[in-house]
């Protein structure tokens, strides 16, 4: 009896810069620009343990309506660039950074989930053009 045998190559890659995000101040004045203020965006902002940038990446971008999160998504981009850290951010187009009833749901399961599986969710913020919300200024996270 032969068996196969499949061997994944992963890449480990060194932080992209010195850039560390130290603050959901910080977070914002980086991202800030990315964002469509006609859309909502989703970016994901995966670190090492250093908080030091691996990754930046947009994950989901909609039309109208709320951002759909698939947190298998996110936790399978994070594993593959070696990352231990993470932070989504996404914008509301309305102008009000609250978080909906569903950033609630959302953050606590990408935390929980996250947990599990050895990574560690720093922090959820949302953009508006000229604002913000973290969930870990509000001791929400």
């Amino acid at each position: 009896m032969k068996y196969k045998i499949k061997v994944r190559e992963y890449i480990f890659r060194e932080p992209t810069s010195d850039l560390q995000f130290t603050s959901p101040e910080k977070v914002f004045e980086i991202l800030r620009d990315d964002f469509n203020p006609l859309q909502e965006e989703l970016y994901l902002l995966i670190m090492n343990l250093k908080n030091q940038a691996l990754e930046k990446h947009l994950i989901y971008r909609s039309g109208i309506g709320s951002v759909i999160i698939n947190p298998s998504d996110i936790f399978r981009r994070i594993l593959m660039t070696a990352g231990s850290h993470f932070i989504i951010a996404h914008n509301h187009p309305s102008g009000d950074p609250a978080p909906s009833e569903e950033d609630v749901h959302m953050t606590r399961k990408l935390s929980e989930g996250a947990a599990l599986i050895g990574l560690r969710l720093l922090d959820h913020i949302i953009f508006t053009n000229d604002n913000f919300f973290s969930f870990k200024s509000k001791d929400m996270l």
